[in-house]
């Protein structure tokens, strides 16, 4: 593209010195000549003065008058009325310029002389008609190479934006420059790096996330089929039927995260009355918590139990806690739900060693565990919850107590619903987005 510039530049500059420079010097070389023309006319004129008084009292023209008036190097022919001839000099060789006058006495009077003078002043004026088109040129030149590195190194940075773009670096902002065509560009590959961070973003998480969620009702459906081929035929029915609800909530697992991944906010907020949510998340985990000899107690406050939530985000909520509480504490899981000031308040806690010093907030960071987890569902949680416009809290580390604030009737999303939840929060609970 610079040697394009370049060529342009110097393409247009040749045009401009050659549309006006050779015009300028045919000029100049006409005037050098008229100037010599001129000059020897005045010579004549002197010469026609010189001799005006033997050429009134019509005696021929003495040499000597010719030769006072003219140069040396002139050749002078002067014939006067009588038609008596006087020469005076040498004709030169070589090109000539000439000129001729007629005195009132009837005298005639030729001058001619070399043009080499008038020639020299033609070259002359030549180059410095050429001297003005090359210094013209160099400017030119130094400006095109300027206006070409002008243009041309934000395009190579551009390229290598682009390039660092395809080798997955989405961090490439370009800054603008001042030319609108280039600036354009840069917004809209800046733009499209945003966004194509944000989408393998959604991605890594959807596949982090249902890596994590969908772990745990396959290990149920798993239990539920063994359970139905070691049983007898009376048996099997109920087994299957249990394997079957299973399936069902990995269909519903699966939708929830794939809304989750497409935008922050769920759209999909089917109601459902949260005591049947608790229900059914009990009757999930309390085969799973049995063997080792843990159970899933529920307590709700009167009125709870009528509530309408957001069914599947809460639920998948429940069992990222639960699931952690079976996995990191010890005892009986304990979920308790309360109604205060129009919000639900859950809080689900075991009888574990708590979460360690330092980790309060950490453990809400992706890829953050302070066991052997893979640090996605706790995470994924509180995304979930912020999804409908609540909020996930640690509220005793010590006893591994998460409290969750649901905004009864608020599921507009995380931008409502805020303001008067953050009011609620006991004093010394954490208050961060």
């Amino acid at each position: 593209m610079r040697r394009r510039l370049l060529r342009a530049f110097l393409a247009v500059i040749v045009v401009g010195v050659t549309v006006l420079g050779v015009p300028l010097g045919i000029i100049a070389s006409h005037l050098a000549r008229e100037q010599a023309v001129r000059s020897l006319d005045r010579e004549a004129d002197a010469i026609g003065f010189a001799i005006s008084e033997p050429s009134e009292q019509g005696k021929p023209v003495p040499a000597s008058a010719v030769s006072t008036a003219a140069r040396d190097d002139r050749y002078v022919v002067v014939r006067d009325a009588a038609g008596r001839t006087t020469r005076v000099g040498s004709r030169p060789g070589g090109r000539t310029i000439e000129a001729q006058i007629d005195t009132a006495t009837g005298v005639h009077i030729t001058v001619l002389a070399s043009a080499r003078e008038a020639d020299g002043r033609t070259v002359e004026a030549w180059l410095i008609v050429a001297g003005l088109a090359v210094a013209g040129m160099a400017v030119a030149v130094a400006l095109a190479v300027r206006e070409a590195n002008r243009l041309g190194r934000p395009l190579d940075d551009l390229a290598a934006a682009s390039r660092r773009l395809g080798a997955g670096d989405f961090s490439v902002p370009v800054a603008p420059v001042g030319i609108p065509e280039v600036d354009a560009v840069g917004a809209a590959l800046t733009s499209s790096s945003a966004r194509i961070a944000d989408l393998v973003r959604r991605e890594r998480e959807f596949s982090s996330n249902a890596s994590h969620q969908l772990r745990t009702p396959l290990t149920a459906l798993r239990v539920r089929l063994e359970e139905a081929a070691m049983g007898g035929p009376d048996e099997m029915g109920p087994a299957l039927e249990d394997a079957f609800l299973e399936v069902d909530r990995l269909d519903a697992t699966i939708s929830e995260l794939l809304t989750l991944a497409r935008s922050d906010a769920v759209t999909t907020t089917e109601l459902g009355a949260a005591g049947d949510v608790f229900d059914a998340t009990r009757a999930r985990w309390d085969p799973l918590a049995a063997p080792d000899g843990r159970r899933i107690d529920v307590d709700l406050e009167a009125g709870v139990a009528e509530a309408l939530i957001p069914a599947r985000p809460i639920a998948e909520v429940l069992n990222v806690l639960i699931e952690n509480a079976l996995q990191h504490g010890r005892g009986t899981v304990r979920l308790r739900a309360r109604r205060t000031n129009g919000h639900l308040v859950v809080t689900v806690s075991d009888d574990g060693p708590g979460i360690p010093a330092g980790f309060d907030q950490a453990i809400f960071t992706r890829h953050v565990s302070v066991g052997n987890g893979s640090g996605v569902g706790l995470a994924l949680a509180r995304t979930l919850v912020q999804s409908v416009g609540g909020r996930l809290e640690l509220a005793d580390a010590r006893r591994a107590e998460f409290e969750l604030y649901l905004p009864l009737g608020s599921l507009s999303g995380p931008s409502e619903g805020l303001p008067e939840i953050a009011s609620e929060l006991p004093a010394g609970h954490p208050d961060e987005t």
